[in-house]
């Protein structure tokens, strides 16, 4: 158990976290705990982090990890371009792919809000468990959270129950027209990444952007499930499939 933990269970300043029906958030053996009085941490390198998520995704559109991918991405067609300026047919093959990663970064920036992945996100700020440190947040621990949390969509419905509306609009979140529009951003995004991994040449470039590729595209496809599973309990009639949601 982590020190500033113990200490603040004793203290009463963190509680075990419940779900809508009051039971325990449990996971694969995990208790999940929370800061007492609707979760939002009260020390300051937590909560810095709950102000700095809430920031990024209303700054950007998009989580950190894709952002990371689509600069690597660019990067690599900088590099391969050096190398290749003798090569006019290498950019004939690869310049319309990143013209069309370009358009779709852009149009994803500009018209979706990153809605699934700003849930998940926040939820790895508020909720942690005995070997976390509460005071401050670790985002390799983060993503380990996240990858647990993805393969059960059913946590997707808990996460937007969060009693945070006084501070972010999750309410809004689980509207129809807001799980569309989050439907719609996941599938250009998915579209986007199996373009870039099934046709550009990444021949001269020294990153290890594909492998970044794979592993976030596994993401958005755990969290198209999420997103599906919501869809199917709502009003929306015809909701995506995984397979039309990730088809090019």
């Amino acid at each position: 158990m982590n020190g500033n933990f113990k200490q603040l269970l004793e203290a009463g300043d963190i509680v075990p976290a419940k779900t809508q029906d009051g039971k325990l958030f449990e996971l694969e053996g995990t208790q999940y705990y929370e800061y007492k009085d609707g979760g939002v941490p009260t020390r300051p390198h937590r909560f810095h982090a709950f102000a700095e998520t809430s920031f990024e995704h209303e700054a950007w559109q998009m989580d950190r990890d894709s952002l990371m991918m689509f600069m690597n991405v660019f990067q690599d067609f900088v590099i391969g371009s050096l190398a290749n300026l003798n090569n006019p047919d290498w950019f004939k093959h690869n310049a319309p792919i990143m013209l069309n990663t370009v358009t779709n970064v852009r149009d994803r920036i500009e018209h979706y809000n990153s809605t699934i992945e700003f849930v998940y996100d926040m939820a790895s700020v508020l909720y942690f468990h005995e070997d976390e440190d509460p005071f401050t947040y670790d985002i390799t621990e983060a993503r380990k959270k996240k990858d647990m949390w993805r393969p059960y969509p059913y946590l997707y419905t808990f996460f937007l129950s969060m009693d945070l509306n006084r501070h972010v609009p999750l309410g809004r979140l689980s509207q129809p027209d807001t799980l569309t529009s989050a439907a719609q951003s996941l599938r250009l995004m998915l579209s986007t990444l199996q373009n870039l991994s099934s046709r550009y040449d990444y021949t001269d470039t020294t990153s290890d952007t594909m492998s970044f590729i794979e592993s976030q595209t596994e993401v958005l496809k755990g969290y198209a499930t999420s997103l599906i599973y919501l869809l199917r309990n709502t009003s929306i009639t015809l909701p995506p499939t995984e397979e039309s949601m990730s088809e090019r």
